[in-house]
This record gives structure tokens, sequence and C-alpha cells, in this order.
């Protein structure tokens, strides 16, 4: 592997306001809001009688109007349901529960007030008092800390360089590589209409069929650009199935309902206002199968049509990109939400690298007015400055949500790697410094906080996924030794079976975790810069049950494929296209003619490990 010229890492601006200055705007409102409210309870509480002080003392904190009646034993009850809405409204964007749940204790305090707890008027003020002046505090000791933080790892910093790693010359994949790719393909070369070995759960949230088929065809796209890149057959059905699949009904139906109680409108359309979490994570990965395999079908018009059969959505991938591209455009923080209100930063990097892939591969230009705004975004908006990045922004209170996973940094940081690369190697030297450690028995021993040890594609307890984006983003960055570290300590700590499906492990962290073993360094930015484009001869169909395809890759007068048996020797047809139309190739001591479009067929003998050199004359 080689390397461009390195160049000193990007520092952290630990002096910089604590909120950019869109974030700043919109506190500023939610906060004159929120004090206008508790300012005219604090008002009926000491001013209006018994019923009125406690519809005040139910607007001044959910649920404390009960206690000045005969409901008291509703108060905590209120208080929690309050609590439940505000998680509804985190993971669906149920605007209408926090609400609905606070103006209802409010009313039943009324209703029920009798002036047996006439102390609450004292009580209910200095609980708002102490609790906001706490919440001032609280913020300004993490500002203190991050700033100290940012100071010191800037001095780490310093020392460091960065450079764009290159990827290597493909090499041939490995039984291990193999039986890391065989489960993303049988996953994905199933009937368009099943989902066998998907973890099903909901459509809602991490644990949806969506992100399965993305995080699966990115693996394929990225191992094929990097590995495969003189073959089709097979691994570019994939990839299409892939693709395809997210037409499925039930893949993109959920919109209507989150939709519906998050924004209150009806509108099932998936793609045309906000969704990010289909819009942009669909368009990556039509552009890295583009930029895999520069075929560009789903550019044609109604080539990706949504229909459940009472609502029909045409749209294609320039349509898509346009509508990506416009909603990033129209954001005042160029990032649009994924559940109605929630903007995550995970969900529009991987929306922009959608449109820079896009871009690479076709020529359209949506992201190049986009990356410079973003860019500013991420670092002024989303970036603490200590370096941790807030993932998750509530678009109309401007707040950030506490105790996010550092993984979601990493895994950020291994996008920003194909869009920003010198952000994306100072995140990258932070995140090792701070949090990684390799063990002297080469297991990978990650710090991590309560939701890292969480698999968000099943909700069950384990480092797993943690470690599968430390090795997809510590590969991409050319630490292969890392990377490999953290692929041996997940398959030590959960090995795979025949099948590769390893106990207790979600299929999007078994996707995650391929990825980790299957790219190259720099893939993914060369994916997305259209550097690892190849349009020469390939490989273009080959069976799959008789035939172990271990490379794939070009050579300066044709190309190179290493094959061997399944099973028993075999005679085999080979399908090769983007030859020169009517010229002669050879291969294995024998030559044939391409047709007139540049394909042509050609039966070989496979007794074992065998390597095949085409080239033309």
């Amino acid at each position: 592997m080689t390397a461009v010229a390195e160049r000193p890492l990007p520092l952290l601006d630990p002096e910089a306001p604590a909120r950019g200055p869109n974030t700043a705007r919109i506190v500023r409102r939610a906060l004159l809001s929120f004090l206008a409210l508790e300012g005219l309870a604090l008002a009926l509480i000491a001013l209006g009688n018994d019923r009125v002080a406690a519809i005040g003392a139910g607007l001044a904190l959910p649920g404390a109007g009960l206690l000045m009646g005969e409901l008291w034993w509703l108060a905590p009850v209120a208080a929690g349901l309050f609590l439940a809405a505000l998680f509804g409204w985190l993971l669906v964007g149920i605007v209408l529960g926090p609400p609905l749940v606070w103006a209802t204790a409010a009313l039943l305090g009324a209703v029920a007030a009798d002036g047996r707890a006439d102390e609450t008027r004292f009580a209910v003020p200095v609980t708002v008092v102490l609790l906001v002046a706490l919440a001032a505090v609280a913020d300004r000791a993490k500002q203190s800390v991050a700033r100290r933080r940012g100071r010191e790892l800037n001095e780490v910093l310093t020392n460091r360089s960065w450079a764009v790693p290159t990827p290597p010359a493909p090499e041939p994949f490995t039984d291990a590589d193999l039986d890391a790719l065989r489960p993303l393909t049988d996953l994905a070369l199933q009937p368009l209409d099943s989902f066998e070995g998907f973890t099903t759960i909901d459509q809602f949230r991490e644990a949806a069929w969506r992100y399965q088929l993305t995080t699966a065809g990115w693996a394929l796209s990225l191992a094929h650009a990097g590995r495969y890149p003189a073959f089709d057959g097979w691994l570019g059905e994939a990839q299409r199935n892939l693709i395809v699949k997210h037409l499925a009904p039930k893949v993109w139906t959920y919109w209507r309902y989150e939709n519906l109680v998050g924004n209150l409108r009806w509108d099932p359309d998936p793609i045309h206002r906000e969704n990010v979490m289909l819009s942009g994570y669909l368009l990556l990965s039509i552009g890295l199968y583009e930029a895999a395999t520069g075929d560009q079908r789903f550019r044609s018009p109604g080539a990706l049509t949504f229909d459940d059969g009472r609502h029909r959505y045409a749209y294609d991938a320039d349509t898509i990109a346009e509508q990506v591209a416009r909603q990033m455009a129209e954001s005042y923080v160029c990032a649009y939400p994924c559940e109605p209100n929630w903007t995550y930063l995970i969900c529009n990097v991987i929306a922009l690298s959608g449109l820079t892939a896009h871009d690479s591969a076709t020529g359209t230009q949506y992201s190049a007015d986009l990356r410079p705004r973003f860019r500013e975004t991420l670092e002024r908006e989303f970036t603490l400055r200590d370096g941790s990045l807030k993932v998750v922004r509530s678009k109309h209170l401007g707040a950030f949500l506490p105790g996010t996973a550092r993984a979601s940094d990493l895994y950020v940081t291994f996008l920003l790697h194909g869009l920003y690369p010198d952000i994306a190697a100072r995140q990258w030297a932070i995140y090792r410094h701070q949090f990684v450690r390799i063990g002297d028995d080469g297991l990978v021993r990650l710090t991590t906080t309560p939701l890292d040890n969480l698999d968000p594609g099943n909700y069950r307890r384990n480092t797993a996924a943690a470690h599968s984006v430390l090795a997809a983003a510590a590969r991409e960055m050319g630490d292969v030794d890392i990377a490999d570290d953290a692929i041996r300590t997940i398959d030590r700590t959960w090995p795979a079976d025949a099948a590769g499906n390893r106990a207790g492990l979600s299929s999007m962290t078994r996707n995650m975790t391929a990825m980790g073993r299957l790219g190259v360094p720099g893939g993914l930015h060369a994916a997305l810069t259209g550097r690892s484009r190849y349009d020469g001869p390939r490989l273009a169909a080959v069976s799959r049950s008789d035939v172990v395809l271990r490379a794939a890759y070009p050579t300066p007068d044709g190309a190179s494929f290493v094959l061997d048996v399944a099973g028993q020797a075999t005679d085999t047809d080979l399908a090769f296209d983007r030859l020169r139309p009517g010229a002669t190739y050879r291969l294995a001591g024998e030559s044939f003619a391409a047709d007139a479009d540049g394909r042509a067929q050609h039966r070989v003998r496979l007794t074992g490990p065998t390597t095949l050199d085409l080239r033309a004359g």
C-alpha cells in the first residue's frame, strides 16, 4: 500500500463558541419559548385560585399540578408517562405525545385541586429554578472539560500527520474472505420478495430491513471495487437485488406512519420530504454500485418505483439525488431529518456521500455546492471542542441528545473519509488515541459507553457492533493491523458457523463485520471520488455453484482471474464483456473473438486453483 505525501492534521478549536451560530439561534428561540411558558406558569401559581394554580404547576412541571388535589398519587405516573412520551418522540417522532401528556396532566390537576397541598405553590417554582440552574452549571462544566480536553488533544494531533491511503493492488480472496463474502451474497441472491436470514423486529428503528440492505450492499460494493474490479456476474446481481429490495412495501411504508405522527402529514412518499434514513442511504447504495460496476441502469426514468398497490411514486437515481440535494440545500444546517424533527449526523454524511458518489459516476454536480457548506456545519455545529461529535439534533429545539455511542463517532469518521479525508484522519487519530488498546493476546480492548454495549441491529447487549465499525474504519484509514485485530476479536468472541451466522449478532452487525474484513485501505474514498472506476475487460458471468472466484483484477494488457473448483474438476463457461468489438483475445492458450457488442464466451476446464490471463491479440 502506498500513500500520498503526508500533511499535518487539522487541529480542534477548543476556544470556539459552545454552540454554532445556527444552533445557538434555534436554542435561543426555544429557551425564550420555555421561559415564556414558565413565566406564565409561575404567574398562575402565584396569582390564581387553587384550580388555576394547579394548572400553573402542571405547566411548570409535568404532573406537578396533581400534587394539589386528591389525585396526588397520579403525579409520578404522569411524570413517567411524560418521559415515555419523550422516548416515543425520540424513537419515531411522535410529536404530539409529550404536549398531550403534559396538558392532560395539568387539566386533571385543575379538576382535582382542593387546596390540600398549598406548599406546592412554593415547591414548584423553587424546583424549576433549581433545575434550570443545575442544567446551566452542568452545561458550563461540560464545556469547560471539553475545552481542556481539546487543548490536550491538540498537543497530540500536532505531532501527527495524515495521508489518503492508496488502495493496494487486488489480492486473491482467502478462504476466510470467501466465508465472509458468501453470507452476504446468499442474503442478496434470494428471490426479491424473500427476506429470509434478515433480522426481523421492526421497520422503524435500527433493526429495520433498510439498514440491513444498505450495509450488505455497501460491503459488497466496496469489496467489488477493491478486490474484484474485473468481475460482474453474481456479485453485480447481488448488489442490484439489494437496491431493488428497497421497493418492497414493507421496507418503505413505515414512513407514512412516522410522517403522520411526527409531522402531522399524510404523505406516504418516502423520498421527497425528510426521511433521509431511506433516501440518503439508498442513494449511497446506488452510487457505490455505480462506482463498482459502471452500470447506470438505475438512472432510467422510473427505475426505482415505490408501489404498494394504492400509492405509486416513480423515482430513479437522478431524481432521488435531486431530492436529497434539494433538502440539504434548503436546510440552514445543510442536513435534514430522519425521524421527524431529529436530524442525525450519520444519515446526512451518508446522504452527502451518496451525492458525491453519484456525481463522480454520472458527471452531475449535486454535491459541489453542498460540500463546503456541510464542512462548515460539521465543524461549527456538530463538533464539540474536544472533537467528539453531536450525532442527533432536534430540528425545532436545537438541542443535541447526550450519551450517544462512541461507535457512532467512529461510523461518521469512516464515512467522512470519502468527503473530508483530513477531518476523518483527525477524528480517527482522536478515537485511536483515547479509546483503542490492543492486548498482548492480539485482541482489541475498547473504552465504551453504555450504548456501545448494544447491538443496534437487534437491541441485544454485546460490543460486536462497535468492534465491526472499528474494523471498517481502521481498514479504510489504512490501519490494517488494528482492523485485523478487531476482526480477530470478533471471530474469537462471536465465531461464525458454517452458514456465516454469529450467535446473538444482528444481520447488520454481521454485514459491518464483513465490510471490515473485505474492504481495502482508502476504498470508500476511491469509490466516492471515482478513483476506483474500472472500464476494461471483465468476467461477466461464471457459475457460482461450481467455481470459486478468488480474484478478478485488471492487468496492463487485459485482466487476470484466479479460479478454483467448488468440488470436483469441471468444465465451465466463462462469459466476458467490455471487450473491443471484433478483437481477438487469448485465454489459457486458446483464442476467441469478441462479438460486435464486445462480448464473448469461452469454456475452460478447471481441476484446481488456476490463474487465467486474458490478453488481446
